[in-house]
């Protein structure tokens, strides 16, 4: 007997709308390998006028997906006969789908009580359980099924959709890839969910964007908070009954040998200090869900970066985001999202920034791309407009100093899953970026166009269940005007080189403790000569080391 609900991919055995065709099958091989056609014997006990309304609500739940229609009917089929296993099995199913998963568990257990054998029974209660968060009572179920090998693979992707909806993520992960490794028709779900796994951990513990991790670049944190979201979204429906909000707190210390403002691209000269200092960071984070079906999910996103100094406060950060979104699962494999963000930051305890950012984006599940697992491509448009607290003395400052203005990005970002590098830890997965930026400005320093190439590798380790992860973004800017720092007149052209490095642990479900460098090197070739002798106002080097503490609620 093949694996799953005898034979059914757990995904489309328990995905809400397919469930049914797959259980359909269930019942039918499922009573073959036990030496008895459980199915055959229930429609023999059935009178003429209930076994055609038992066919009208199979077609009613597997066809046309009418669930109200179909829960009547296979009801009104029990009023005839209560004794009617297969009937409560599908009523239970069929509350599955709708929803109703309390009303499920007691549809399985009347069925079981009629008909203990019937295996797949347990397996679709076990469902249930996960749906309603009775994950001791899944956990006894498939404990029932574990001892018999034809319900291996999805006894451990049960176990992992339990502990993922639960926040164990280690375990969650461990238990989707012994399905993957079990073969089977759970094998491929399960590889796939051990990669969205994988990736919500890379999200809890801040392994982003390999350039945005330390620098407070909203413009490219909107972007990752999107990606991130819309990838949760693929396993959310799997997960039992999600809340409508999110919560999580970011505690950091960083110590850096470099202090600068924030924003690649746009700081002035003073704003890079060549100086050291220690800050402790704070960055709440929040969305809410006030729609929520299987298509759509729009709700409210809220984020806020609080970075404390302990010499500079004139580096000093706070910044405020908030703004609504929308995602739409156009197809199982691709999901639009639209975002909204109205941002506002503080620098040295003084407006510094106001920024409307709009991201429209299209995410692509790719099951088949990698050998090893699901891949992802995800492609975006950015439109942001700034307006910045700058006073200026004279126009000619106003002419060539003014970083008002807008910004239009497209970017595309893939994900792919590769062997593991470590045997026994599980499978490594790559990131790749790239990002093309016209920044359009009203002063003509800032004028110019902005293009990235990044990578970073996530890997499990095969000790103390740490994760690490390995970054380099390489950038290129080319100013379209003459600098005015520069001696000579040229146009500006920066070379940016950022490399990171990271090693997690998830400490428990909620809390997970990180530790990251970062070192950048900005090569500028605008050089600016006064009597004291050459400077170059806008090159740096900095090296960031973090330790950080990410709770989630």
């Amino acid at each position: 007997m093949a694996n799953g609900l005898c034979g059914c991919s757990a995904p489309r055995a328990f995905g809400k709308g397919t469930v049914l065709i797959c259980c359909l099958v269930a019942a039918l091989i499922c009573g073959s390998a036990r030496g008895q056609t459980t199915r055959s014997e229930a429609r023999f006990s059935r009178g003429a006028e209930a076994e055609i309304l038992f066919q009208q609500a199979l077609l009613q739940y597997t066809k046309s997906k009418q669930f109200p229609e179909a829960e009547a009917n296979f009801k009104k089929v029990i009023e005839s006969d209560p004794a009617d296993a297969e009937a409560y099995y599908y009523l239970g199913l069929v509350q599955v789908d709708a929803g109703k998963p309390t009303e499920a568990i007691e549809s399985f257990d009347q069925s079981l009580k009629l008909d203990p054998t019937r295996q797949e029974v347990r397996a679709a209660r076990a469902t249930a359980n996960i749906r309603a968060g009775k994950y001791d009572a899944a956990r006894e179920d498939l404990n029932r099924l574990a001892p018999d090998p034809r319900w291996n693979s999805l006894v451990h992707y049960l176990r992992g959709q339990a502990a993922y909806a639960q926040g164990n993520l280690d375990e969650a992960g461990t238990e989707f890839a012994a399905a993957k490794a079990a073969g089977g028709t759970e094998a491929e779900p399960a590889g796939f969910y051990e990669t969205l796994t994988y990736i919500r951990m890379r999200n809890m513990v801040k392994a982003r964007d390999a350039f945005a991790e330390t620098t407070i670049d909203p413009q490219r944190g909107v972007v990752g908070n999107a990606i991130s979201r819309q990838l949760d979204r693929y396993i959310a429906p799997q997960a039992g009954p999600t809340r409508p909000w999110s919560a999580e707190l970011d505690i950091s210390y960083v110590y850096d040998s470099n202090v600068v403002q924030l924003g690649q691209g746009v700081q002035l000269p003073g704003g890079i200090s060549n100086k050291t200092d220690s800050r402790i960071v704070l960055q709440p984070h929040g969305t809410y869900d006030f729609i929520r079906t299987d298509k759509l999910t729009a709700g409210v996103d809220v984020a806020g970066y609080f970075a404390f100094q302990f010499d500079l406060n004139a580096f000093d950060i706070a910044s405020y985001q908030i703004g609504p979104y929308a995602y739409y699962r156009i197809s199982q494999n691709i999901t639009a999202g639209l975002q909204y963000t109205f941002n506002y930051i503080e620098f040295g305890h003084d407006p510094y920034l106001n920024r409307n950012i709009v991201t429209p984006s299209i995410t692509i599940s790719e099951p088949i791309l990698s050998p090893y697992g699901p891949s992802y491509t995800q492609i975006y448009y950015q439109f942001e407009a700034r307006q910045f607290a700058d006073q200026f003395a004279t126009t000619a400052q106003r002419n060539t100093l003014d970083r008002d203005g807008q910004v239009h990005a497209l970017g595309i970002t893939q994900r792919v899953t590769l062997p593991e590098l470590f045997t026994g830890a599980g499978n490594a997965s790559l990131k790749l970026d790239y990002r093309l930026g016209d920044q359009e400005t009203h002063g003509s320093d800032y004028d110019g166009l902005a293009n990235l190439v990044g990578a970073t590798l996530y890997t499990p380790l095969p000790i103390w269940n740490l994760r690490a992860d390995a970054g380099v973004s390489y950038e290129w800017d080319d100013y379209r005007h003459p600098n005015s720092f520069d001696t000579g007149g040229d146009d500006r052209f920066d070379q940016i080189l950022n490399v990171t490095a990271g090693i997690s642990k998830q400490l428990n479900k909620n809390v997970t403790f990180r530790v990251d460098y970062t070192y950048t090197h900005d090569d500028s070739n605008v050089s600016t000569t006064t009597a004291t002798g050459t400077t170059d106002p806008f090159g740096y080097d900095r090296h960031q080391v973090g330790v950080r503490l990410l709770c989630t609620f």
